[in-house]
């Protein structure tokens, strides 16, 4: 039986000590124009036609032509119609009013219709040999995907809705990856391929195909064949089960139409069904995995107990002609939506075959305060199923509070003992930032049986864990902490990954989790930096004594600024501006009255005026050693600064036959500063020019003239012959016991040079050379 979400955060919210608060409420049909009997409605029904020839506007019949797609959204309230003239629409269900109709001209008839287990794309297939991509929300063709040479009338999408399977009609499955739109590999399947589908656990795809060529399951990361089914032909459609032990399989043949059901484990066929008198068109499975629906060309949609074989229910389409060739079933299981070839919609009500009439469900209105403890818990494990971690919660729980400094009271507190886990909690991150560390220790270990259901969104996770938290504490339930495994994973924590964490920050690691993860395949380009180094990252630049303004010295003193010098209300009479006692008498005695005359508290500096800076970082030879390490620094700390103050920094490496060129606007643009290398000498007359030519052209709103800041050693362009460069400004770090004037020193508009020790002061300096 396929896990709902409710009980599979029932599991999670059990291994942290709560009893998750449920509701039972009936089940949800809809009830719109047209309804009789089992039949709920009948989408696109023209109310004005009530001729029993109103259905009779295609011809019908063959299967070349048939498929018109149906897809019922997530939540059940609305469905996606796909048309002859191959336009979607969208229905909500309980006003049987449209949302929104696509405008893509280029369609034919609508195959098939598969909504992403993100709940955010819909991939059609069509007779014009395209699969699209529309975003379900809106309607709007956001991809489409060229390489087949005829109809489409197959889609399925991969459980992580990365990936697409396409069946066509001209002997191949295609595997397109959703965010390239490339074909990454084809599987030949010998004849025309008319039914495709993923297995739930993302690792088969079973095929089926036409003609005496056999159906067949394939390994869906290498494109292998795994098993070769020949008893099972002339296959038009097929679904494996929602647990994935079973695949059902629809057979064609006017004769010998048959449905059949696969037992993948065993190998074995585990039932046969042959009620129907046509072709089968189209098999699917109930969301519990109790029930499978079927359509025939007999006009028929039958339901079926997938434990007897046994035949519940039989629903007549009205219009013998227009038989049904797609059904989708609703996420709770309680009616279906049928398609049919005269582009109308039906919807069944199923509840009488179900064993519960109603569906037990988190309260929507429970929206009390999580404790302190639980109240970060459903953002992380959102965020772990974002990233296809899938822990115990208790398991989060435990390593958030562990990389936090905080007692864990159980076999995970060994750990804390652990050298590499004890550099994490020096870092001393907030509990938002540590989800990030959480996922570098958890995302290469396995965590069978804790998998969320497919089709639920991370979202959907977070939301009804918010509520589900919020029941009455009882004895945790958790499993046992993979301790070797995350001691193993602890290994990975180095100096280098250290460096990167410090260079992203804990807000921007605050902000995406998966940052570090997103960053790993550079760390083994970056250098791996000390603690001290570490600590300098978080060097801030300084602008001299006196920046900002003063705090009062006086209670309830109000305080002002007139042309660089602060003021107050109320002082001692000797600081009292001489402005004041300009003032007519009156006016002098009624400011006294009312504590209203200025008085000096103290000189303040100007604050300081940042520019748009271009960082010209020296990475050629000549810096290899402990100047890079203060250059990089330095350009770091400058980036890291006008970043945060929304200035425009630039960043331009020399010493390579072509200069790197970055504008720095996101946290994980800073790690470039540390991965630039070249093996060859800097050419300072092109790279002064380069950066000139940028600095030109990176105004912003306040007008200022942007500046050019040299990060190099003191002999740089001491060998060829330099202009006066507007803007530039250089930080040159001394060699080790060697004091010299750097060579280009009078074309700089401002200069300092340091040892490569001289860390102390670093920030002071790089203040006055940005100010």
């Amino acid at each position: 039986m396929r896990e709902t979400i409710e009980t599979y955060l029932t599991r999670q919210a059990a291994t942290v000590g709560i009893k998750v608060e449920q509701i039972t409420r009936p089940l949800w049909v809809p009830y719109l124009s047209g309804a009789t009997g089992h039949c709920l409605g009948i989408i696109g029904r023209n109310e004005s036609d009530t001729s029993s020839n109103r259905f009779y506007s295609h011809s019908y019949g063959q299967s070349n032509t048939s498929g018109r797609g149906v897809a019922l959204l997530p939540g059940g309230r609305s469905i996606v119609t796909g048309n002859s003239q191959g336009q979607l629409h969208c229905y909500d269900l309980q006003t049987g009013l449209p949302i929104w109709q696509s405008t893509d001209q280029g369609c034919s008839v609508i195959k098939d219709i598969a909504c992403s287990p993100q709940e955010n794309l819909l991939a059609t297939g069509s007779n014009d040999a395209i699969v699209r991509i529309w975003d379900a929300t809106t309607g709007v063709c956001l991809k489409r995907f060229h390489g087949h040479t005829t109809q489409v009338p197959k889609l399925s999408w991969s459980p992580d809705g990365k990936l697409l399977a396409s069946a066509f009609n001209d002997n191949f499955i295609c595997i397109w990856d959703i965010n390239s739109a490339q074909c990454l590999r084809t599987l030949n399947c010998g004849a025309s391929t008319w039914a495709v589908d993923w297995s739930p656990d993302g690792q088969f795809i079973a095929s089926g195909s036409w003609a005496s060529m056999p159906s067949r399951i394939w390994n869906a990361k290498t494109g292998e064949e795994v098993t070769s089914l020949n008893g099972y032909q002339n296959v038009f459609t097929l679904q494996w089960s929602p647990n994935g032990k079973y695949v059902a399989f629809g057979c064609e043949g006017y004769t010998n139409a048959s449905i059949y059901v696969w037992n993948f484990e065993t190998h074995s066929q585990l039932l046969h069904c042959n009620n129907h008198l046509g072709s089968v068109k189209c098999v699917v499975w109930s969301p519990n995995g109790y029930l499978l629906a079927s359509t025939s060309n007999d006009s028929t949609i039958r339901i079926w107990d997938t434990r007897t074989g046994k035949e519940l229910e039989k629903f007549s389409c009205l219009d013998a002609g227009a038989y049904a060739v797609r059904v989708a079933w609703s996420p709770d299981g309680a009616f279906l939506a049928s398609s049919h070839l005269n582009d109308y919609f039906y919807l069944w009500d199923v509840r009488h075959l179900l064993p519960n009439q109603t569906v037990t469900t988190f309260d929507p209105n429970a929206t009390p305060p999580l404790p302190s403890h639980f109240r970060l818990l459903p953002t992380a494990l959102a965020q772990m199923h974002r990233l296809g971690i899938y822990a115990p919660l208790s398991l989060i729980q435990d390593l958030l509070k562990l990389t936090g400094g905080q007692p864990v009271d159980n076999p995970l507190a060994q750990l804390a003992k652990n050298t590499e886990i004890s550099e994490l909690i020096a870092l001393r991150w907030s509990a938002p930032a540590r989800i990030g560390l959480v996922a570098l220790l958890l995302h290469k270990i396995p965590f069978p049986g804790w998998e969320p259901p497919s089709g639920i969104s991370p979202k959907e996770i977070s939301n009804a864990l918010q509520a589900g938290l919020a029941g009455e504490p009882i004895e945790p339930q958790a499993p046992p902490p993979p301790i070797s495994l995350l001691q193993e994973a602890a290994k990975l924590i180095d100096e280098q990954l250290l460096s990167l964490l410090t260079i992203l920050g804990e807000q921007a690691v605050a902000a995406e989790p998966a940052l570090p993860l997103r960053l790993l395949s550079r760390i083994p380009n970056l250098p791996a930096l000390n603690f001290l180094q570490r600590q300098l990252l978080g060097m801030r630049v300084c602008f001299g004594d006196h920046t900002g303004r003063s705090i009062g010295n006086t209670p309830g003193a109000e305080r002002g600024q007139v042309s660089g010098v602060e003021t107050s209300s109320r002082t001692d009479w000797s600081s009292l501006l001489p402005t004041q006692l300009a003032l007519p008498q009156t006016v002098l005695n009624y400011r006294y009255q009312r504590g209203e005359l200025l008085f000096r508290t103290r000189e303040l500096a100007e604050p300081p005026r940042l520019r748009p800076t271009v960082l010209l970082l020296d990475v050629s030879p000549p810096v290899f050693g402990p100047i890079e390490a203060i250059t990089r620094i330095a350009a770091f700390a400058v980036a890291n600064f006008l970043r945060q103050a929304d200035i425009p920094v630039v960043l331009i490496s020399t010493g390579e036959e072509q200069e790197q060129i970055l504008q720095l606007e996101n946290p994980q643009d800073l790690v470039e500063i540390w991965t630039y290398h070249a093996m060859s000498p800097a050419n300072e007359l092109r790279s002064l020019k380069l950066a000139n030519a940028i600095r030109t052209n990176l105004l912003d709103e306040s007008g200022l003239e942007p500046i050019i800041l040299l990060l190099t050693h003191p002999w740089f362009g001491a060998e060829v012959q330099l202009s006066r460069v507007p803007g530039l400004r250089g930080l040159f770090v001394q060699y080790p016991n060697m004091q010299v004037k750097p060579a280009i020193a009078n074309l700089c508009e401002r200069y300092s040079y340091i040892d490569a020790e001289q860390t102390a002061d670093l920030g002071q300096i790089l203040g006055y050379l940005m100010a």
